[in-house]
C-alpha cells in the first residue's frame, strides 16, 4: 500500500503539501508585486510633494521665503497662519501651499499682505536693508524635466543667464525684482550671469534633475556678486 502511495504520488501530479507552497508562493509574489507598484506611486507623489507639499488642492497658491540676507537668519516665519519657524542667511523655505486670497506673511523682519491668486507661486524675498518683495511666477510641473527658476536680486541691474561659454541663452535681460522660469532638459551645466555682454558672475555647476525644481538668486551687487542655487 505504501508502494502504491508513492506511485500514484509520483504520476499523479503534485502532492499536497507542494501544491499549499505553491499557492503560498503565487499568493506571496502578488503580494510584494502589489507593495512594489503602491511603492512606485509613493515615490512619485513624494516627488511632488517634496516641490509644493502634500496634499495640495488643485486650486492651491504656493508661497516660500527667500533669505537674501548674506549674514542675518530670519525668524518667526509665518505665511498664511503657516509657521516655518526661521530661514537661514542665502537659503529658502520649503514651498506651502494656501487657498486663494488675502494673506498675511510676517516675519521677523515686517509683514505684508497680499492677496495670492490659485495656481500661481510667490516667493517672499527678505531684501537688504530688511525690506520685502513678493515675487511672483507661475507653478509648472513635469516629470520629464527639471524646472529651472531664475530670480534677479541684485541691485538694479537687469541680468542675462546663460552658459558659462556664453554661447547660450536661458533667459534675455531679466529685470530686478523678477523671475523668469522654464523646463529644461536634465543636464550637467554651469551657468553664469551677464550684464550687457559681460559676465557677472559664475554659478556653482549643477546638475539638472528631471521632475525636481532648481532656482537661481542672484544677490548682491555686480562688485560682489552672489548666486545661489537652491533645490526644491
Amino acid at each position: 500500500m505504501i508502494s502504491q502511495s508513492r506511485s500514484i504520488s509520483n504520476t499523479g501530479g503534485l502532492p499536497w503539501m507542494a501544491l499549499s507552497w505553491l499557492a503560498w508562493s503565487v499568493v506571496v509574489g502578488l503580494l510584494v508585486g502589489g507593495l512594489l507598484a503602491l511603492s512606485t506611486v509613493r515615490v512619485l507623489a513624494a516627488g511632488e510633494d517634496a516641490l509644493y507639499g502634500p496634499d495640495a488642492p488643485e486650486d492651491s497658491a504656493y508661497i516660500r521665503v527667500f533669505n537674501g540676507l548674506a549674514n542675518v537668519p530670519v525668524r518667526e516665519v509665518v505665511l498664511g497662519g503657516k509657521s516655518l519657524g526661521s530661514v537661514a542667511a542665502l537659503s529658502a523655505s520649503d514651498y506651502v501651499f494656501l487657498p486663494p486670497g488675502m494673506h498675511e506673511l510676517s516675519t521677523s523682519v515686517g509683514n505684508v499682505q497680499h492677496e495670492l491668486v490659485s495656481g500661481q507661486s510667490y516667493t517672499l524675498v527678505v531684501m537688504a536693508k530688511q525690506s520685502l518683495k513678493l515675487v511672483q511666477g507661475e507653478v509648472l510641473n513635469s516629470k520629464r524635466q527639471a524646472l529651472l527658476r531664475f530670480y534677479n536680486l541684485m541691485v538694479e541691474t537687469p541680468l542675462a543667464l546663460k552658459t558659462a561659454n556664453g554661447r547660450a541663452t536661458v533667459f534675455d535681460a531679466v529685470d530686478y525684482l523678477t523671475e523668469q522660469n522654464r523646463l529644461i532638459n536634465a543636464v550637467n551645466v554651469t551657468l553664469a550671469t551677464f550684464h550687457n555682454q559681460k559676465k557677472v558672475a559664475d554659478a556653482q555647476p549643477i546638475t539638472l534633475q528631471r521632475g525636481k525644481a532648481f532656482s537661481l538668486f542672484a544677490c548682491g551687487s555686480p562688485e560682489r556678486p552672489q548666486l545661489v542655487w537652491v533645490e526644491n
